[in-house]
């Protein structure tokens, strides 16, 4: 920033010598005051976009979790170990912070160059993923789909951390706490399914 206020500087005293009229000076002078707000603009806008966007996601989890939804989740067949419905919307943001924080963290490492594009490709597609288990169990009451979604976002978030390890080991620990999170949602989805199914689809 430094350095291109100086170079406008530098045009503009340019200009007076050359004899360039005072309106021509002062249009330099609004470029000059537009580039040092559009600049940090672009500077931050990616990475705060990175960083909020996962937690679309609980704004999506906490709609799906309304009192019916509750009572009918409650009232399936299921281990002791699974979880609470008030666990999952406090889980789903502490994971969708780790989320934003990791990616923006590859993202400050690489850009979206290199490797670091197909991480981060990678890890949008588990985002996806992680978004559509909640609507799929609670809203759709699809035990099957929501298991089989799991499954495949296990595999996702376990190559979301691989894709993340060789170029920020940082991003890749940080995340790891979602790919857990996503083993224990698979096999909550596992045990509702076996225990429900049938069940649901006589009643």
């Amino acid at each position: 920033m430094k350095f291109l206020s100086a170079e406008l500087l530098r045009i503009y005293a340019k200009s007076q010598e050359s004899g360039l009229s005072t309106d021509s000076a002062g249009k330099i002078g609004q470029c000059g005051l537009k580039c040092r707000v559009i600049i940090p603009l672009k500077k931050y806008s990616v990475p705060v976009a990175i960083s909020v966007v996962p937690n679309l996601g609980g704004a999506v989890c906490s709609m799906y979790l309304r009192k019916e939804y509750r009572h009918w989740y409650e009232n399936l067949r299921k281990p002791s170990w699974c979880p609470r419905h008030w666990l999952f919307f406090p889980m789903f943001n502490v994971c969708y912070a780790c989320m934003g924080l990791s990616s923006y963290m590859v993202y400050a490492n690489n850009g979206f160059e290199g490797p670091a594009k197909t991480a981060l490709q990678i890890y949008g597609t588990q985002m996806v993923l992680a978004w559509l288990w909640v609507p799929l169990l609670f809203k759709r009451r699809m035990l099957g789909t929501a298991l089989l979604e799991s499954v495949i976002l296990v595999g996702f978030s376990g190559a979301t951390v691989w894709a993340f390890a060789p170029i920020k080991a940082g991003a890749a620990a940080i995340f790891f706490p979602t790919f857990l999170w996503s083993v224990y949602l698979m096999l909550t989805s596992l045990f509702l399914w076996r225990r429900n199914a049938i069940v649901l689809k006589n009643g």
